[in-house]
């Protein structure tokens, strides 16, 4: 009885991978291919204000 009763779980195990696989929903929407993403994360950083001698309070970060 164990045996058949292991077999019957992974073949519903398999089923439930398979149904997951055909019914995911989409992660983006539809047309959405990451411009705008890439548009806000290519822009050049922002200025930092400076104290009163000129000096950053915080380096510029160069990513």
């Amino acid at each position: 009885m164990k045996p058949i009763t292991d077999a019957l779980c992974g073949f519903r195990d398999l089923l439930a991978r398979l149904a997951g696989a055909l019914f995911r929903p989409e992660r983006y929407a539809p047309g959405d291919d990451g411009t705008y993403a890439r548009e806000v994360l290519n822009q050049p950083p922002r200025p930092v204000r400076a104290v009163e001698d000129g000096a950053p309070r915080a380096p510029t970060p160069h990513w």
